[in-house]
């Protein structure tokens, strides 16, 4: 990124949509490079009482995004996760976690897209 004219290497964002949003949240918060994500419909897995967590649970990084500036956006009849699951999650990730809760499945509406747009503008 260093090589392309324009770009500010010292400004990186990631978003992703569904296992996209893990791939990009596990890199988040394990890649210091990343200076904001922004993750959409990110599923969440079922861990049930005595059962270990995975090592892509995003529960087990939820607290290695620092100050880093970092949203959820999930849909409210989503069937990847539950509202109960999203706001454990975002509980345990540092303050400031923005969370945008959308009337849709997992196939979220086009206007999604200004969430997106303003979350970059505002963490840049």
């Amino acid at each position: 990124m260093d090589q392309i004219e324009g770009i500010d290497a010292n400004k990186i964002g990631v978003a992703g949509f569904s296992l996209g949003a893990i791939v990009g949240y596990l890199a988040t918060a394990v890649d210091p490079r990343v200076d904001a994500g922004l993750f959409i419909g990110m599923p969440l897995l079922p861990i049930t009482e005595g059962e270990a967590a995975s090592f892509t649970s995003p529960f087990a990084y939820a607290e290695g995004f620092g100050e880093r500036k970092v949203a959820l956006v999930a849909g409210t009849e989503d069937q990847m996760y539950s509202r109960e699951g999203v706001d454990a999650l975002v509980a345990q990730m540092p303050p400031g976690t923005q969370t945008y809760w959308i009337e849709s499945g997992h196939d979220f509406p086009d206007d999604t897209a200004g969430i997106s747009v303003a979350f970059f503008k505002d963490a840049f």
